[in-house]
């Protein structure tokens, strides 16, 4: 779902594209593709899940960072900062779930990268929700 909302946000924002929205695209794809291995080949990768999803969310939070501290608007700051230092968190936390310091096994470590998933997938729809662009205030002469 990730994925799929930052390559949509890209489409939808056009007029708006900067590095950043491409290198946004690419973890985008790269998510939407790990999400299709992972329920294709649910067998084989069990056993590295983890790890890449830690890894593909630690990606992600960085990218959260730089599109917050790179934010137009005051509102998108306040939105993406705590979003992004808790998609950073969820991804450490299921990257020592990973190693064994999780507690409750695979049912422990399925609701832990299922919560940071989903604060990921708020980031992304923050992202692409919230305004770009600071709102021009016109006084009653200019308009």
């Amino acid at each position: 779902m990730s994925g799929m909302l930052r390559i949509v946000c890209f489409l939808l924002h056009k007029d708006a594209r900067t590095p950043f929205s491409y290198a946004n695209l690419a973890v985008g794809g790269l998510i939407l593709i790990f999400g299709v291995h992972c329920v294709i080949f649910a067998h084989y990768l069990a056993k590295i899940t983890p790890v890449l999803l830690s890894g593909l969310l630690l990606l992600e939070g960085a990218a959260y960072f730089a599109a917050a501290c790179h934010a137009e608007t005051a509102l998108r700051r306040r939105i993406l900062f705590p979003l992004a230092a808790m998609t950073l968190l969820g991804a450490l936390a299921v990257f020592m779930f990973t190693f064994g310091f999780g507690i409750g096994g695979l049912t422990g470590l399925a609701q832990v990268s299922g919560a940071a998933l989903l604060i990921s997938c708020a980031c992304s729809a923050a992202l692409c929700l919230t305004p770009r662009h600071p709102q021009k205030l016109y006084t009653e002469g200019e308009r």
